[in-house]
């Protein structure tokens, strides 16, 4: 059995899956993960929902989301309580955050492929599609499965030293990761637009030679 550190190490994102089943109780496995996280207040607000019914992920489809997502993927969609008080250091996020990433190792240690997905629809239509209450917001997807893709280990971008500093901020070292502010705000604001367009077939064409596909 894989170490902590080498579940760690080897997890990857992964976009291509086989059409190998994933049993319930593995799935089952992978969600518990999940409970044992931390969250804000011990709130616990995540919810996981399953999507199995190959007519509802044609639905989200149809409103764009991942370039790799097709009927036959397999999803999880992670929700929170949207109720916390704390907007601004943005718990909600922290805590269904904390959750997905043991979900995510979890999967990891079990050889099961994963990819953690926030390029999707309006919220909301993906809560009317998926029957979402109010009261909690759409997070992201987990897409899993079996892959015939080799995984390879990834230098990481940076070391413990690029990272860590001491007592305070140290923009000596820093790269600056954000891109100019102006650039920044066109995106925002394409994707607002796009979002909210029609989606006919050349303006999903022309938007899919945008998407971030690392």
């Amino acid at each position: 059995m894989m170490s902590l550190d080498e579940i760690i190490q080897n997890r990857r994102s992964v976009r291509e899956f086989n059409n190998e089943e994933v049993s319930d109780e593995i799935v089952r496995e992978i969600v518990q993960a999940g409970l044992f996280a931390p969250s804000a207040c011990n709130v616990c607000g995540t919810r996981v929902i399953y999507i199995k019914d190959k007519q509802i992920i044609k639905r989200i489809i149809k409103l764009q989301t991942a370039h790799f997502i097709n009927e036959n993927t397999k999803i999880l969609c992670i929700v929170y309580d949207n109720s916390g008080d704390n907007r601004e250091y943005k718990e909600t996020a922290l805590s269904a955050a904390a959750a997905i990433e043991n979900m995510l190792l979890k999967a990891t240690q079990l050889n099961i492929a994963t990819c953690w997905v926030a390029n999707l629809p309006r919220q909301k239509f993906l809560k009317e599609i998926l029957n979402v209450p109010r009261n909690f917001d759409i997070i992201s997807f987990i897409c899993f499965g079996r892959t015939n893709i080799k995984n390879k280990f990834v230098p990481r971008k940076y070391n413990v030293n690029d990272i860590l500093y001491i007592d305070k901020f140290d923009t000596s070292k820093t790269i600056n990761l954000a891109p100019p502010r102006l650039n920044v705000f066109l995106r925002r604001l394409a994707r607002g637009i796009y979002l909210r367009l029609p989606k006919f077939s050349w303006i999903v064409k022309f938007a899919r030679r945008f998407e971030r596909k690392f």
